[in-house]
């Protein structure tokens, strides 16, 4: 796992992330999973345990994918997740797997901008965002299929790619996923005209600091409306039909439709304007942001997922990209640019 962030406001876009590269596996508490699933007698026999109704507990598969956690077991310190597309005024963020088979990231990027059709298009005029996200959305894909063609559960990629097309003078940014069933999503995160923080890897404290809640609370706030509404819904109902009214209180059909109402009235009316960031604020607030995901996974029960150096970028419409943060490589006491100035 990791931190990415791509920040765009009316006079630049900052990109960030930390440099700790983590492999996650997804597992299950053995213990854990014996005591709510397992009886075992004194002979050694195993059979399933009970509900109170005697319905068996393991019946399905989500009964055991709610028992799985993802577990770090492999860690890099100091790996690059951003990359310039050379030739453009675009950067590319990774989260998820460092590397497609035999070829690393650098090698993908560095492979994309060199390839043959790519490379003309990226001399066009109408060079866009939208363009060389497509673009490498395609690239990707066929190296991802490929590696990945026997494995039922893929692993999971987020590519977050920001900047100003050639023609326009606003920035935009656009999020291509990798998902573990194969399926491949792309959209405009951030359209020409809006100001806003994309978020890929992990980012829960983040989130809650732009938009006042994360995700996973929200999740967790919404089951629980859906349940007090519906306990009030049957109190009501009781009181009718003791009064014999022939009324029937409507229910919320789902949690889903109870998210949306909740959404509507409260998650899109938190957070705070991102349009007047002068570039040296966004800076400050991308540094803040990715030090907060660091400095909070150090004080966690597990090991931390985000760390490591904070690598951050800057891509202007007169400027391009430019690296904010030193990117070097160390030796003793010398030092050598990763990249030409």
């Amino acid at each position: 796992m990791t931190t990415t962030l791509s920040f765009a406001t009316r006079d630049c876009v900052v990109i960030g992330c930390d440099s700790l590269a983590t492999t996650i596996r997804p597992m299950i508490d053995p213990y854990n999973f014996i005591n709510k699933f397992l009886d075992i007698d004194d002979k050694g026999t195993i059979s399933l345990t009970k509900n109170e109704d005697g319905s068996e507990t393991l019946t399905k598969i989500s009964d055991i994918v709610n028992f799985i956690e993802d577990v770090p077991y492999n860690q890099q310190t100091n790996v690059t997740k951003i990359y310039k597309v050379n030739g453009t005024k675009v950067g590319v963020l990774f989260a998820g797997i460092a590397a497609i088979g035999e070829m690393s990231v650098k090698n993908i990027i560095d492979d994309f901008t060199e390839e043959k059709d790519i490379s003309k298009y990226i001399k066009e005029s109408s060079v866009t965002v939208h363009g060389i996200a497509t673009r490498l959305r395609g690239f990707i894909k066929s190296l991802y299929d490929s590696s990945f063609k026997d494995l039922q559960y893929k692993p999971v990629m987020e590519i977050v790619v920001s900047g100003y097309s050639e023609k326009y003078n606003k920035p935009e940014i656009h999020k291509i996923t990798f998902q573990n069933d194969g399926k491949v999503d792309i959209n405009q995160s951030c359209k020409r005209g809006e100001y806003k923080i994309v978020f890929g890897g992990q980012y829960d404290i983040i989130e809650r600091i732009v938009h006042g809640i994360d995700y996973n609370t929200f999740r967790n706030y919404t089951q629980l409306l859906h349940s007090i509404l519906a306990d009030y819904q049957n109190s009501i109902q009781e009181i009718l039909n003791k009064e014999k009214v022939s009324i029937n209180i409507p229910k919320a059909e789902n949690i889903d439709s109870t998210s949306e109402l909740i959404k509507e009235r409260f998650w899109s009316g938190v957070g705070f304007s991102m349009a007047n960031f002068s570039e040296q604020a966004a800076i400050d607030f991308v540094e803040f942001l990715v030090q907060v995901m660091i400095k909070s996974q150090q004080f966690s029960s597990q090991l931390p997922t985000v760390g490591g150096q904070i690598h951050m970028a800057i891509i202007t419409k007169s400027g391009g990209f430019r690296w904010l943060s030193k990117e070097e490589y160390t030796f003793q006491n010398n030092t050598v640019n990763k990249y030409e100035k």
